[in-house]
């Protein structure tokens, strides 16, 4: 009754052609794209991820990276590791000498000098991290390579560490305000670590790194009575602009993802997220006007005139309290 081979064989084809068509175009290769975690909430995040210098957002081997892959013992083990470590810095810097012109705060010169380690490794890490692998803040609960994790337990070993030091030689009277900072930051860290979740979260606040080593190398000029000088002069503008850049921004970020995230994220982290925000930026502003009139507005000490005592070495620093005192803290250490 049908022809051989020739006429409805063809429709069929064709038919069959245009059914297999719809799935293939339609439904197997469109939902792959759009499937990424972060892809769905419009917010600063995408600027940040941008800023970097691959502006595309990578695919692949980040997206198959479970975030639980680095387990809870090995999250404390690097902790612990990173905690013996900066005490041991701590220590082994006794072995040095001391400028003789911050003779008078040896334990502060070699606090400030561990610091200024860790900022430079911590600050720089998630700097390169984030540029590399923006998706990182694109998601910032489940997206990161395993080696982020480690980064963020390195940090939390050593605000344990530094606040180890402070009590052992400090009073609590003396160092209250860092070891509450200290213990805000290292319990947002420590749910990161604990959890394997939120690493591009905290990744992003420790850009805040790259403003402390600026704080840090100029709390040792001031120590060191280098000002007034043109290190010191161009410290305190690096100062200034990466405060800007690298902490109130990242603040920013930070304070209005938690915002509007707020439904999707336990009420307890962003109860402990908001509290450590608004913790540090106060901090954070409080220590940039400080910087700002200090260095900035105030105009530099005069030469010495025969018969007055100079006062160069009392220019203040970072709390807002004279070096000359050689009791004050550093107003700021993340």
């Amino acid at each position: 009754m049908a022809p051989a081979g020739g006429a409805q064989r063809p429709g069929r084809g064709q038919a069959g052609e245009k059914f297999l068509q719809i799935p293939k175009a339609g439904r197997v290769g469109e939902p792959r794209e759009p499937a990424l975690p972060g892809s769905r909430a419009r917010s600063p995040l995408g600027a940040l991820a941008a800023s970097g210098p691959g502006a595309q957002r990578p695919q692949g081997p980040i997206r198959t990276w479970p975030a639980r892959q680095a387990t809870t013992p090995s999250g404390l083990l690097v902790t612990g590791s990173s905690f013996a470590a900066f005490r041991g810095l701590h220590w082994g810097l006794q072995l040095l000498p001391t400028p003789g012109s911050a003779a008078q705060h040896r334990w502060k010169w070699r606090n400030i000098c561990v610091s200024l380690v860790h900022s430079l490794l911590t600050g720089t890490g998630a700097l390169l991290g984030l540029s590399l692998y923006p998706h990182m803040a694109a998601d910032p609960i489940h997206g990161h390579p395993p080696w982020a994790l480690v980064l963020v337990a390195v940090s939390v070993g050593y605000f344990l560490a530094d606040g180890t030091d402070m009590l052992w030689n400090q009073t609590l009277g003396q160092a209250w305000d860092l070891l509450c900072h200290h213990l805000v930051v290292v319990t947002c860290l420590s749910t990161t670590v604990l959890s394997g979740h939120y690493v591009g979260f905290s990744m992003v606040s420790l850009l805040l790194e790259l403003n402390s080593a600026c704080l840090h190398l100029r709390k040792l000029l001031l120590l060191s009575h280098q000002d007034p000088s043109l290190a010191f002069s161009l410290t305190s503008w690096a100062t200034l602009v990466t405060l800007a850049l690298f902490r109130l921004v990242p603040l920013g970020w930070m304070s209005l993802w938690l915002l509007r995230q707020r439904h999707q994220v336990p009420l307890a982290l962003v109860i402990l997220g908001g509290t450590g925000l608004v913790t540090v930026g106060a901090m954070s502003i409080t220590l940039g006007v400080q910087i700002l009139v200090s260095d900035v507005l105030q105009p530099w000490p005069h030469p010495p005139v025969p018969g007055h005592k100079e006062t160069r070495g009392t220019k203040t620093c970072c709390d807002g309290e004279p070096v000359a005192r050689g009791d004050s803290t550093l107003g700021l250490k993340d």
